[in-house]
């Protein structure tokens, strides 16, 4: 009854909590063992997400912005880009949110942590709208090494493609490094391997401009109405905003975390277009913003 009667942001909450307490040495143990994984509700009231042992089951308590802005911006038929996906905690909750309409391509290279993401996709059967994939963005087409930071743990952060740089632009000493074949946006969507997106969020632990860099020739289309991107130590920021100024974006909107900071752009309308934000295919612009952001 009592179970009932919780929230699933507080149930998330308390199995969090529980999680916490086991000892990450016996974490590889309960990965191996698929079939007797404990699947934890996501910290998300809208609609019930469960993620394998409650790994990263406080992203909506993190980021509400970025919650809001899938929400708010992205619409049904439309294309999402999910660049650092993780556990798929974000993947997951925009095709839950618009019901399995928005198609969205969750990219994460982290051997260790895809597992964990198919395997959440699987057990919240949203295996038709989300689509994993396991190599790295960069720049341009390259082999090069991917730099796993601190450990190896499932839902781990601060990996890197190329250089072994930190968050904080500070060279690492990487626990394990493996040979990864990388691809361009530019070159995903020029030759009909994926769909060009309509929105992407980028959260690479510093590799957002070598990523935008290699889909200039995207972003510039019409197609994309909005990015969402973390933004770091590693990084002059400037960089970023210079290259999507280019590619006809303006900024919405800055969320202050404390460790970090979240960014949104969204597309410019044309001159002699309504004012506005971007909006979905067919749908006339708002005339004041489309989200209340806190």
């Amino acid at each position: 009854m009592l179970e009932w009667m919780l929230s699933r942001e507080t149930k998330s909450r308390i199995w969090h909590a529980f999680y916490r307490m086991i000892p990450k040495k016996y974490y590889p143990h309960m990965i191996h063992d698929l079939e007797r994984l404990a699947f934890v509700p996501l910290d998300y009231d809208k609609h019930e997400i469960l993620l394998a042992e409650g790994i990263r089951g406080q992203t909506c308590a993190n980021e509400p912005e970025v919650v809001t802005w899938m929400e708010t911006y992205l619409k049904p038929g439309q294309v999402f880009y999910d660049i650092g996906a993780n556990v798929g905690a974000m993947s997951l909750i925009a095709a839950k949110f618009h019901q399995g309409k928005v198609k969205v391509y969750a990219f994460e290279p982290a051997a260790t942590t895809v597992l964990m993401l198919v395997q959440n996709i699987l057990r919240n059967h949203c295996e038709k709208s989300v689509i994993p994939v396991s190599f790295p963005l960069a720049k341009e087409v390259k082999v090069a090494t991917f730099n796993y930071f601190r450990n190896l743990g499932v839902g781990g952060v601060g990996h890197t493609f190329g250089e072994a740089v930190d968050y904080d632009g500070d060279a690492f000493e990487p626990v394990y490094q493996q040979l990864m074949f990388s691809a361009t946006i530019d070159d995903l969507v020029g030759k009909g391997y994926l769909p060009a997106p309509n929105h992407l969020k980028l959260d690479v632990d510093g590799l957002e401009p070598e990523i935008l860099a290699g889909g200039e020739n995207v972003l510039k289309s019409p197609a994309v109405e909005s990015v969402i991107l973390e933004v770091g130590k590693r990084f002059d920021e400037k960089q970023v905003i210079t290259l999507l100024d280019r590619c006809g974006f303006d900024i919405v909107e800055t969320y202050r975390h404390e460790n970090s900071s979240n960014r949104l752009f969204g597309k410019r309308k044309k001159a002699g277009s309504d004012a506005g934000t971007s909006s979905g295919p067919g749908e006339k612009p708002d005339t004041e913003p489309r989200a209340s952001f806190v």
